[in-house]
């Protein structure tokens, strides 16, 4: 009777270990995978910086936008201040057609090009544009539009960083994505920190060109991708191989 009392209240005991599960050190190798991917693949790695490039500008954007537009040669109210995203709200859906409806056409209209076969890089075009686009938008950035067009940038961006990893390596995509975050992450806890004492110490003209510069640097490395990406890829092989290979739970 104790026995049969015993193995009832076992039943309800707050952590229960399931079978086949797998050891403390077998989670802690796959929860650092994100982090060792970032260097054993290097489109994961451009993805990684062009997405925490472009979501950096956010952080610019709403850490300047308030202090900047209350002050003393603007003197606006907190409401014209929320006004002024409006800009970014318009923007932000054309944005999504253009790195969604757009760069789907154009890889469409490569791959046709390319014996019907479409590759990952050929979605990155999109970058041409939507690179100046983010530029323009920082050096103008005290005009409403100008805000519209850094959002443009930032969302077509950051939606082509994240498709671009997909498409690489589609089988461990939600680890490289766990990377993604990772690394943007990272960048925008430095941006947060450095964007108050840049535009106070260079003056706004002069931040916001250099901004401006930087951007489009930053963007137009998807050239290095479109000439480098398919052998870079192929060369990141064994190591996909190996990490396909590599489950958390084994299947019964």
């Amino acid at each position: 009777m104790t026995r049969n009392i015993n193995a009832g209240w076992s039943q309800y005991t707050l952590f229960k270990a399931p079978p086949n599960r797998p050891s403390n050190l077998h989670m802690l190798r796959m929860a650092s995978r994100p982090a060792i991917m970032i260097f054993r693949f290097p489109t994961v790695a451009w993805a990684d910086f062009l997405y925490g490039i472009n979501l950096a500008w956010y952080n610019v954007l709403n850490g300047t936008t308030s202090p900047i537009l209350t002050g003393k040669a603007y003197n606006w109210s907190a409401a014209l201040v929320g006004c002024v995203y409006t800009g970014p709200i318009i923007r932000a859906a054309f944005a999504s057609l253009w790195s969604g409806n757009a760069a789907d056409w154009i890889a469409l209209q490569l791959a046709r090009r390319n014996n019907g076969i479409r590759e990952p890089e050929h979605r990155l075009w999109v970058l041409a544009f939507s690179g100046v686009m983010s530029a323009a938008g920082l050096i103008t950035w005290a005009l409403v539009f100008g805000l519209g067009m850094l959002t443009f940038g930032c969302v077509t961006g950051g939606s082509i960083a994240v498709s671009y990893n997909v498409d690489c390596f589609k089988e461990i995509a939600g680890e490289t994505t766990v990377s993604i975050m990772l690394i943007r992450n990272t960048i925008g806890f430095g941006f947060s920190y450095a964007i108050t004492p840049w535009w106070t110490t260079q003056a706004l003209q002069n931040c916001f060109i250099t901004a401006g510069m930087v951007s489009i640097a930053c963007t137009f490395t998807f050239l290095l991708m479109i000439v480098y990406g398919k052998r870079t890829r192929r060369w990141s092989s064994p190591a996909y191989q190996k990490y396909m290979a590599s489950v958390v739970v084994q299947q019964q």
